[in-house]
């Protein structure tokens, strides 16, 4: 499938049966696994009948991480929630590395992300990963003014 082509209608079709049946969502296409995502969520939006085992199948890929997608903030409320989850816990790292790093800003982070972000399960996480990181958590703590307050004491301490 190297000639692979998701705009192809015949390829497409091939494609859809050929991973079903593999469970193997980039399966033959390599190289082409972003332009692909792309185009799933693409035809996501334009509320095209578009198999959601698909999706489904590349939220637990490696390319789940959709923080370059620049429909981004379009296509959470299309999804699934389960897919949905698993497309935010990909994406919420990058995205707020790229605000650490002052790529992006505060205001460029939709709501899905941010309660992501400041949940309890992600920042427990994050404080025991960044340990040894305070200047990171620092800024995590002003772009979130909304975090627990104690949070960060009570957590640290264990």
């Amino acid at each position: 499938m190297k000639d692979f082509d998701p705009y192809n209608e015949v390829w497409l079709e091939m494609w859809k049966k050929l991973i079903l049946k593999k469970k193997e969502v980039f399966y033959g296409i390599h190289g082409k696994e972003k332009e692909t995502v792309n185009f799933v969520l693409d035809n996501i939006l334009k509320d095209a009948s578009f198999d959601f085992d698909i999706l489904d199948l590349i939220s637990i890929s490696t390319f789940s991480d959709i923080s370059e997608y620049v429909n981004r903030k379009d296509i959470w409320n299309k999804m699934p929630a389960d897919i949905r989850d698993r497309f935010i816990s990909s994406t919420a790292p990058t995205v707020l590395d790229k605000l650490n790093k002052e790529e992006i800003e505060i205001n460029d982070v939709e709501d899905e992300l941010v309660r992501y972000i400041i949940s309890d399960g992600f920042m427990g996480k994050l404080l025991n990963q960044e340990k040894d990181n305070l200047e990171y958590i620092l800024k995590v703590y002003e772009e979130f003014r909304n975090l627990k307050d104690g949070y960060w004491i009570y957590k640290s301490s264990k």
